[in-house]
């Protein structure tokens, strides 16, 4: 199915499968094959591994015919602070939220230390975390203000481009889940991401 094509496998890295301090032999072999795959259709198929520098170069080490088979290697550089900002703003975006305007959010992630930029992983985490945040703050100003709605009629469909407000203490929370979540999981990742073509 794939000739003609491209085979696109992220974290190819996976296919690394250890269990103490040995390589699996379902890695070994699921390895052997792709390299047998490469070899046999090379004028066929495009294959491209992507995955973290470390992880990959662990990968490539147990078959010595992976490095001939993905000659070119094309390294990323992780994002800067503010990229990474521009990132978040726009996942908030397409979830229906802004930042307050009163919040510099570079200077906030950076004081924070809390998002990986590595990739847009972290970003996207907080903004859904803060978009539940986001309706439970809604719901209790609601509540407190014993604001009622009448149910829509069926059919209709809740419309409208204002977007949410995240403000300060709303950002201060989903941070703190995402710390805890960090504290929980710590997991050693390269700095930069790698594709092998």
């Amino acid at each position: 199915r794939t000739l003609g094509s491209v085979l696109f496998i992220d974290e190819a890295y996976a296919l690394n499968s250890c269990h103490n301090g040995e390589v699996e032999v379902f890695s070994k072999e699921a390895i052997n094959v792709l390299c047998s795959y490469i070899s046999k259709y090379c004028r066929y198929i495009l294959v491209i591994a992507a995955g973290y520098t470390k992880e990959m170069n662990e990968m490539l080490e147990i078959n010595p015919g992976m490095c001939r088979r993905f000659p070119n290697v094309c390294s990323f550089e992780p994002y800067t602070l503010e990229q990474t900002a521009e990132i978040f703003k726009l996942q908030l975006y397409k979830a229906g939220l802004v930042v307050d305007s009163s919040i510099d959010i570079v200077g906030y992630l950076r004081s924070h230390s809390i998002v990986d930029t590595t990739t847009g992983a972290d970003t996207l985490e907080l903004t859904s975390k803060l978009s539940t945040i986001y309706a439970d703050f809604r719901m209790r100003e609601l509540d407190r203000n014993e604001v009622r709605t009448r149910p829509l009629k069926r059919g209709k469909r809740v419309t409208g481009t204002r977007k949410g407000v995240v403000r300060l203490e709303m950002l201060d929370v989903a941070v703190s889940e995402l710390q805890r979540k960090k504290a929980i999981m710590t997991k050693d990742t390269s700095p930069n991401s790698h594709m092998y073509i």
